[in-house]
């Protein structure tokens, strides 16, 4: 692929249109025309996440808002002191 992006998924969710695509080796998340997220890096959800389990006492649950692209519940389970995490999704697609 050259980079372009392509539609790989697209469906209608409570706040409107999702889109899942595909560019490269990444995938990209669209809400109603607006971009969200991507696979392309996620640095900033990992930093906030490990700066929040670093300040938890174990056994730690901590709440994650929207799965997004994984970064953040991977980060969270990775982390020694994080023994439950719960992801709340309002978009079930």
């Amino acid at each position: 692929m050259n980079g372009e992006a392509t539609v790989v998924e697209r469906t209608t969710g409570h706040a409107g249109e999702l889109v899942l695509r595909r560019a490269g080796d990444h995938h990209e998340i669209v809400a109603n025309g607006v971009f969200l997220m991507d696979t392309r890096g996620g640095s900033s959800e990992r930093l906030l996440v490990t700066a929040t389990a670093d300040r938890m006492p174990p056994p730690g649950r901590m709440l994650i808002g929207g799965l997004g692209v994984g970064f953040s519940l991977a980060a969270a389970l990775a982390h020694p002191a994080v023994t439950a995490v719960d992801v709340v999704e309002r978009e079930a697609p």
